[in-house]
């Protein structure tokens, strides 16, 4: 089946600017929602933009009753590589913590979806990347996929849920690691460690397939389920995304995305 744009997917009635979703496309096999990020010149970066559209999406397919479950994707070599440098790189405490506050949103609309959220990782899963998978209800990557959330590389720290869905997720000590160190792992390492539930070679093709197999289940009972497998998760996010918008008034900030952007070691104040 060939990809087609929002607005000819969406039913009538739905007050999208569809020429601001130019970098989302979708396509429907029966009851799968296939909503594929499409911007690999950025490696499909998170823009304030692009997340706000993602929430929308979202939203409304969790309306749609002919819609049993979401599968995101990338295109090229990349899920999500993470925020919009660039972007951030104008940042002060306002626009960081607005900037949160949308990434917030895309990730509890996935969290809080009545629909099953399985993310098929092609490839960079990094820093917003990975707090998308790790909001999704099942991740099936690829092999060559990698995850992780360098943000402390550049003076900042995950800033949409990223610590709390960590801890959630994975032992406290392999969260604190991860957050520290702002290491990349393999595919194989996140498996290992319980970040996601498959490797393949094709990552959409197995999403489809366990997509069949949750269509086969009781739409009630597989939604109830998920109400509850979510219901305790310790999502402290206003606090997280203070501290991610204090990092913006550091000068750690500045000298992290001005190193990244220009291709070299940042020179901390230690």
């Amino acid at each position: 089946m060939c990809l087609i744009f929002v607005k000819s997917f969406l039913s009538p009635g739905h007050n999208y600017n569809y020429k601001e979703m130019e970098h989302i496309k979708l396509e429907k096999r029966g009851e799968i929602a296939i909503v594929k990020i499409d911007n690999p010149s950025k490696l499909n970066a998170l823009s304030n933009t692009l997340m706000k559209n993602l929430v929308k999406v979202i939203s409304d397919l969790g309306k749609d009753k002919k819609v049993g479950v979401i599968i995101l994707t990338g295109s090229g070599k990349s899920f999500i590589s993470g925020g919009d440098i660039k972007e951030m790189s104008a940042f002060d405490f306002k626009k960081a913590l607005k900037f949160a506050a949308v990434g917030k949103l895309l990730v509890s609309s996935i969290l809080d979806s009545s629909k099953v959220v399985i993310s098929a990782v092609n490839g960079y899963a990094l820093g917003g990347g990975s707090e998308v998978a790790l909001a999704s209800d099942i991740v099936v990557a690829s092999k060559k996929a990698v995850f992780g959330q360098p943000e402390a590389k550049l003076g900042v720290i995950p800033g949409f849920g990223g610590t709390q869905l960590l801890r959630d997720n994975l032992s406290l000590h392999l969260s604190k690691e991860l957050v520290f160190r702002g290491n990349i792992i393999s595919a194989d390492e996140a498996y290992r460690i319980g970040l996601v539930n498959h490797v393949v070679d094709d990552p959409l093709k197995k999403s489809i397939e366990i997509a069949d197999e949750i269509l086969r289940n009781s739409p009630y009972a597989v939604k109830e389920a998920k109400k509850l497998l979510n219901k305790d998760l310790s999502r402290n996010f206003k606090e997280e995304s203070n501290v991610y918008a204090r990092c913006f008034s550091n000068k750690d900030s500045k000298e992290g995305i001005n190193a990244f952007l220009e291709k070299r070691k940042p020179n901390f104040n230690k």
